[in-house]
């Protein structure tokens, strides 16, 4: 089983991608001023999203997708996609 990653900071909070978040990332990945810089040629849908989130992201371990979270007004402010590496190890 993975483990939610959550991240607290005074204002924002970075969480883990999770299916409570699933439909403002859909609403967010489907407005078109954002998916024209995506690359994302079909419409995204709950059960496309839940598809990829149970069979692919679960099942690896390398992804991470956070979600940055206003504390104060409890919204969504943008999707963080990639590795977060700590420490001094090099990657080549």
């Amino acid at each position: 089983m993975r483990e939610n990653i959550i991240l607290e900071g005074k204002f924002v909070r970075l969480e883990e991608i999770c299916p409570k978040y699933f439909a403002k990332v859909i609403e967010w990945r489907d407005n078109p001023e954002n998916n024209r810089f995506l690359n994302q040629p079909f419409k995204l849908t709950m059960e496309l999203e839940e598809k990829w989130y149970r069979e692919k992201y679960l099942n690896d371990y390398t992804q991470g997708l956070l979600i940055a979270v206003d504390k104060e007004k409890i919204s969504l402010l943008l999707l963080l996609d990639g590795l977060i590496m700590i420490g001094k190890r090099k990657f080549v």
